[in-house]
C-alpha cells in the first residue's frame, strides 16, 4: 500500500492558508458589502463590530494554538486499540472529517485524516485512520461509521467491510491513498 506521509510544517501551512481563505471570503462577502451600504444603521454596525471581534478572536486563538502545536507543547497523543477506535467513531457527532479529527486529537488520540484518490478523474472521500495497538492501521467513514480496507486497484465500494454499497455512480478504482497525520 503507498502511503504520503505530510509533515508537521506542510500541515501548519495548510493550516493558516484554510484560515486566510476564511478570512479573505468573510470579508469579500460579509464584510464589503456591508461597508458599500450607505444606510447601515447603529445595530449593523455594532453587529458587524462583534463580527471582526471574533474574527480577531479567532485568529489570536488559532494562532496561539499553531505556537503551541510548534512547540511541541500540546499533543501527547496515544493509540487506541481496535475496540476504542471503533468504540470512538461510533460516538462521535459528525460534522466534517476534519472536524472529527480534531475532536480526537484536543482528547488525545492519535488519527489521520486519509484522503482515497478513486477513478480516471481523482475523485477523493476521506476517511480516518487509526494506528491501533492490536490490528495496525484501519480506517472509517465518519459519516456512516463504516470500516474500510482501502486496497489500491480495488474498487472502493468492495473495500468497505459488509459490503453495503451495491452500486458505484463512478469509477471508483482506488488509485491513490494518502495519509496525513
Amino acid at each position: 500500500m503507498h502511503k504520503r506521509i505530510i509533515n508537521k510544517n506542510t500541515k501548519v501551512f495548510f493550516a493558516l492558508l484554510a484560515l486566510s481563505l476564511i478570512l479573505i471570503y468573510t470579508v469579500i462577502f460579509h464584510i464589503l458589502p456591508l461597508n458599500q451600504s450607505l444606510t447601515l444603521n447603529q445595530n449593523e454596525l455594532e453587529s458587524l463590530n462583534s463580527e471582526l471581534t471574533e474574527i480577531q478572536k479567532d485568529l489570536n486563538d488559532n494562532t496561539s494554538l499553531l505556537n503551541r502545536l510548534q512547540s511541541g507543547e500540546i499533543y501527547e497523543l496515544y493509540n487506541l486499540d481496535y475496540a476504542e477506535a471503533k468504540s470512538t467513531v461510533e460516538n462521535e457527532t459528525y460534522i466534517s472529517t476534519n472536524h472529527s479529527i480534531n475532536s480526537f486529537k484536543s482528547k488525545g488520540i492519535n488519527c489521520a485524516l486519509v484522503q482515497i484518490i478513486m477513478g480516471k478523474y481523482l475523485n477523493m472521500l476521506e476517511l480516518v485512520g487509526f494506528n491501533t495497538t492490536d490490528e495496525g492501521m484501519i480506517y472509517f467513514e465518519l459519516n456512516t461509521q463504516h470500516q474500510v480496507i482501502p486496497v489500491i486497484g480495488n474498487r472502493y465500494i468492495d473495500c468497505v467491510v459488509g459490503r453495503p454499497y451495491k452500486i458505484s455512480l463512478f469509477n471508483d478504482t482506488i488509485v491513490d491513498i494518502l495519509t496525513i497525520w
